[in-house]
């Protein structure tokens, strides 16, 4: 083909204007901001990326985290000890042993390894069989049961009971024998606070704060001392201290620490080890063991004859059981700490609650409390530490290991609680030295 000259000139135009065009663009295609392969960058006004926090508006407030709450929310803690509060927060923690129910904390019963006795909360673990008494360790224990306590001076005995307990900075170990310990926490009467070993005696609930005495006390709360000699306020703080000659009472009254009235214990005599029970010696005429006291100081000390056998106790003390309740004696002191006294010294109290019944194996050994303080009957002889003749109800203070003072001879005993005198050597069990005093 042949070209002509017109034909070669439009070829020439056409390609010097697409170079034009392409000349012109270059410029504009060098300042444009093109994206690089692979760059998944995303930016700021991405509409694709949401916001946590762009729907969240008055009174919400969004957080560093971006989470949107309600700053408005007021906590309901009313009449509540634990629990949510309703705005994301806490009425408060139970302390150890308690769950939280509707706001309130509740006992939680505890059987473990128990098989009988109290479940913690008033309940019961369960009940033994008629041959069995529930020991103090909550295991059903064979009536006929031997304590095992020899080479051992505490723990189990093996029948409910226990072979000695062990002093302050002291732990029984595995072999019945008191070793030293490092650290002892001490929450002995305290629901919160310092256990004296880096840990803590319990947490109390959000509307109470622990006071400086380990009580949970309500925020505000007004101290109350009327009346009072020393103790708690209720406050968290102390209505006043007892002298070194005195102690603090249950009812917080200073009383005089020895426990016997004429100023000298004759049994039981370490007051730090038994500050609540001593053995006072002292004389007295055949008369009940509940007789009303005179107030009138008496004792071995003293060197009179006492009034009535209440008497030998100091004034907030008195003679131990007389209200008939095995309680008053049973945690003062051990059942070999009792035996453990050389001479005789009995508490003001039968030791079965049927003293006329002529069987002393069968039903009426009646351990049903309060018990009575009665002349005669064969369980009517009192309970006594020291020298003592084996009772057929071994069971009414300690489990199996209850002795009384005075010997059963048919339905009749010269030596009961209700007619009793410390003037009549008794068998191989001597005269009676005198009573245990327990503190108020």
């Amino acid at each position: 083909m042949r070209c002509t000259p017109t034909i070669l000139f439009l070829t020439f135009f056409l390609i010097s204007l697409g170079c034009s065009e392409t000349s012109e663009k270059i410029p504009q295609i060098l300042n444009q901001d093109v994206p690089v392969a692979n760059d998944t960058g995303a930016s700021p006004n991405d509409p694709d990326i949401v916001d946590p926090c762009a729907d969240c508006l008055p009174p919400f407030t969004c957080t560093e985290a971006g989470e949107c709450i309600d700053t408005s929310c007021i906590p309901a803690c009313q009449d509540k000890n634990c629990g949510a509060d309703g705005c994301g927060g806490s009425c408060g923690a139970c302390p150890e042993g308690e769950l939280c129910y509707s706001g309130e904390c509740l006992c939680a019963p505890d059987c473990t390894d128990l098989e009988c006795g109290d479940d913690g909360c008033g309940g019961s673990c369960g009940n033994c069989a008629n041959d069995q008494f529930c020991g103090d360790n909550g295991i059903c224990i064979d009536e006929d049961c031997t304590p095992k306590c020899a080479a051992k001076e505490c723990g189990d005995d093996k029948c409910g009971g226990s072979c000695g307990s062990c002093p302050p900075g002291e732990e029984c170990s595995f072999f019945g024998h008191c070793d030293p310990v490092s650290c002892q926490p001490n929450c002995d009467g305290k629901e919160c606070g310092d256990d004296g070993c880096s840990g803590t005696c319990g947490q109390c609930p959000g509307a109470e704060s622990c006071g400086s005495d380990g009580q949970c006390i309500p925020i505000g709360c007004q101290p109350d001392c009327a009346g009072k000699d020393c103790g708690s306020d209720g406050c968290g703080g102390d209505c006043g201290t007892c002298s070194s000659t005195a102690s603090c009472s249950s009812n917080q009254v200073c009383v005089d620490s020895v426990g016997c009235a004429d100023g000298q214990r004759d049994g039981l005599t370490d007051l730090n080890h038994w500050p609540t029970v001593a053995a006072c010696k002292g004389t007295f005429g055949f008369m009940s063991l509940r007789a009303p006291r005179t107030n009138t100081a008496c004792g071995n000390n003293l060197g009179n004859e006492c009034a009535a056998p209440e008497d030998l106790c100091s004034a907030g003390w008195h003679i131990c059981m007389r209200n008939g309740l095995s309680n008053d004696l049973r945690f003062r002191l051990t059942p070999a700490e009792c035996n453990s006294l050389t001479e005789a010294y009995v508490a003001a109290s039968n030791n079965c609650s049927n003293p006329n019944n002529q069987n002393p194996n069968g039903p009426g050994c009646d351990t049903t409390e309060p018990y009575g303080c009665y002349s005669t009957g064969w369980c009517s002889a009192p309970p006594v530490c020291g020298p003592h003749e084996t009772s057929h109800c071994a069971h009414a203070i300690w489990p199996n290991q209850t002795f009384i003072f005075g010997k059963h001879t048919g339905t009749t005993n010269n030596k009961g609680c209700g007619h009793i005198s410390t003037s009549v050597s008794y068998g191989s069990q001597g005269k009676l030295a005198g009573v245990l005093c327990c503190q108020d």
